[in-house]
């Protein structure tokens, strides 16, 4: 008995570390950008190599980011000059992971 549970509890922790990998994350943008500001930096965002999906909110108030093999902090350090640069010196800070951070 003490074997079947513990082999169900590995098939949960399986199953919660795979949801995990698929999670993105949101991050809050720390200015107001424009509509044209936005569209510019999910087009450069989008084009790195490790990104599955990025969006902003209608709001422009958060940046939604997927990355392929939790490939974060390589991803986010670009997608940060990108926001500076493109967003007038727009920064970001974590806000959440998806599922559980609703913007």
């Amino acid at each position: 008995s003490t074997l079947m549970r513990s082999s169900a509890a590995s098939d949960v922790y399986k199953r919660q570390g795979k949801r995990e990998s698929n999670m993105g994350r949101y991050y809050r943008l720390s200015k107001k950008i424009t509509d044209d500001m936005a569209t510019a930096i999910l087009n450069e965002i989008n084009e790195l190599e490790n990104v599955q999906t990025a969006r902003i909110t209608e709001d422009n108030k958060y940046l939604f980011v997927d990355t392929k093999d939790q490939q974060y902090p390589e991803v986010m350090t670009r997608a940060l000059n990108i926001c500076s640069r493109l967003g007038g010196k727009c920064e970001l800070s974590f806000a959440g992971f998806e599922g559980g951070f609703q913007p």
